[in-house]
C-alpha cells in the first residue's frame, strides 16, 4: 500500500511539474513571437522607405511565422499536460504553484550519497516487499521438507445420535473421543521431493529479484543524487548563459540601429536568447522533478514530499488552457 501511495505521488509530481514547464514554455513562445513580429514590422518599414532589402523583410516574416507555429505547438503541449494532470487528480487545474523567478536550487536533507543509499535500503517499500517474499519462500521450503518428517496430530470428535433405528426409539447417544494420531511417511512417490525442488526454485527466484531490485535501487539513488547535487551548478550555468544572451540581443539591436549590424544578426541573437530561456526553464523543472524522485525512491513519506514541494513552489500561476 505504501509503495502504491509513493507511486501515485511520484506520478502526480511529474505531471504537475510538466504542466508548469509547458506553461512557462508557452509564455516564452508568446514573448518570442512578439519580438519577432516587431522585428518583421521594422523590416517592412525599412524596405518601404528604401533602407532595407526584400530579403531582410522576407526573412523577418518567415521568422515570425515560425514563431507562430512554435506558439501553437506550445498551446497544444499545455493542453495535453493539463489533461495528463487531470487524469491523475480527477479534477481540472486552475491555479498551480510554480517556481519563483530567482529559484536556484535547494539544500539536500542528507549530507552525502552513502546516507541516501542507507536510507533507501532501510525505507524503500518495494525492497521491503521483496524481502518479505524471500522470507515467505524460505518458509515454503521448510513446509515442503516437513513432508519427510513424522506427523503427530491431535484428533478429537463429538457425535450425537437420536432415534437412529426402530430398536433405538426415544434414545439419544452421545460419543466423545480425544486422541493423538502419528503418521510416519515411508514413500510418497517422489511428491515430497518434487515439492521441495519447486519451493527451492521459487526461493532462488525471489532472492534473485531481491538482488536485482537492490542493485537497481542503489543505481537510481546514485543517479538521482548526482543530478540533484549538481543541479544548482547547472542552473547557475544556464542563468549565466541567459544573461550573456540578453547582452548579445541588446548589442545586436544597437548595432542594427547604427548600421553596424544586420537584421539577420539580431534575429540570430533573439533565437539564441529564446533557446537559453527554454534551456533554463527545462533545467529548473527537471531539477525539481529529479529531487522529488530522489525523495520518493529513498523512502520518504508522501507527506514529506508534499511539504518539500510546497516549500519550493511558491509562486501562483493561472493555468488557462492555451493562454500564457
Amino acid at each position: 500500500m505504501q509503495a502504491r501511495h509513493l507511486d501515485l505521488v511520484s506520478r502526480l509530481t511529474t505531471a504537475y511539474l510538466e504542466v508548469l514547464m509547458q506553461h512557462e514554455a508557452l509564455r516564452l513562445a508568446a514573448e518570442e513571437l512578439q519580438s519577432l513580429l516587431a522585428q518583421a514590422e521594422r523590416a517592412r518599414r525599412r524596405y518601404t522607405l528604401g533602407e532595407g532589402t526584400v530579403q531582410d523583410a522576407t526573412a523577418a516574416e518567415a521568422a515570425a511565422e515560425i514563431g507562430r507555429t512554435r506558439l501553437a505547438r506550445s498551446r497544444d503541449d499545455v493542453v495535453l499536460a493539463l489533461q495528463s494532470l487531470q487524469r491523475v487528480t480527477g479534477m481540472p487545474a486552475s491555479t498551480l504553484r510554480a517556481l519563483p523567478a530567482d529559484f536556484a536550487g535547494v539544500a539536500l536533507p542528507l549530507p552525502d550519497l552513502q546516507a541516501w543509499m542507507s536510507r533507501a535500503l532501510q525505507s524503500s517499500p518495494i525492497l521491503r516487499f521483496r524481502e518479505f517474499s524471500v522470507e515467505t519462500a524460505r518458509h515454503g521450503v521448510d513446509r515442503q521438507r516437513a513432508g519427510h518428517y513424522p506427523r503427530l496430530d491431535v484428533v478429537a470428535s463429538l457425535s450425537r445420535a437420536e432415534n437412529e433405528s426402530v430398536s433405538t426409539l426415544n434414545q439419544t447417544t452421545r460419543q466423545r473421543s480425544v486422541g493423538v494420531q502419528l503418521s510416519v511417511p515411508l514413500y510418497s512417490g517422489g511428491g515430497v521431493e518434487a515439492g521441495i525442488a519447486q519451493a527451492v526454485a521459487e526461493k532462488e527466484r525471489v532472492q534473485e529479484e531481491l538482488r536485482a531490485e537492490r542493485e537497481n535501487l542503489l543505481f537510481e539513488v546514485e543517479r538521482l543524487y548526482r543530478l540533484a547535487y549538481q543541479g544548482p551548478d547547472r542552473l547557475a550555468a544556464h542563468a549565466q548563459a541567459l544573461g550573456a544572451s540578453e547582452v548579445a540581443v541588446q548589442a545586436a539591436d544597437r548595432a542594427q540601429a547604427k548600421g553596424l549590424g544586420t537584421a539577420a544578426d539580431y534575429r540570430l541573437a533573439v533565437a539564441r536568447r529564446a533557446a537559453a530561456q527554454r534551456d533554463l526553464i527545462v533545467a529548473r523543472y527537471e531539477y525539481v522533478n529529479q529531487y522529488a524522485q530522489l525523495l520518493v525512491i529513498s523512502g520518504w513519506t508522501p507527506g514529506v514530499l508534499v511539504n518539500e514541494m510546497a516549500g519550493v513552489l511558491t509562486k501562483d500561476a493561472a493555468m488557462d488552457e492555451g493562454k500564457p
